[in-house]
């Protein structure tokens, strides 16, 4: 289970590079989010799946698009969060 949370620490530290304006190369944001999507299969009806799904999304959309600050902030904390729970627990 460590390597889904440094998996989920690494898309969160993606976002805050979003969020800072610093863009990450864009084989990165390919491959994160075909990551996340493939993990969030392994528990989809739980919460944490869907927040796999949602960061995957916004990751996604950010090579096309300006995401608001506020949704990259939330979800960089709820995959964050997410990332460290499952380091440790």
């Amino acid at each position: 289970m460590i390597a889904l949370g440094l998996l989920d620490l690494f898309a969160a530290l993606v976002l805050v590079a979003i969020l800072f304006g610093v863009s990450p190369p864009v084989n990165m944001l390919i491959t994160i989010p075909i990551l996340l999507t493939i993990k969030a299969f392994i528990g989809l009806a739980s919460i944490g799946g869907i927040i796999d799904i949602s960061a995957a999304i916004v990751i996604s959309l950010s090579i096309f698009f300006t995401i608001p600050s506020i949704v990259l902030l939330i979800v960089m904390i709820a995959i964050g969060q997410k990332g460290v729970a499952s380091m440790f627990i």
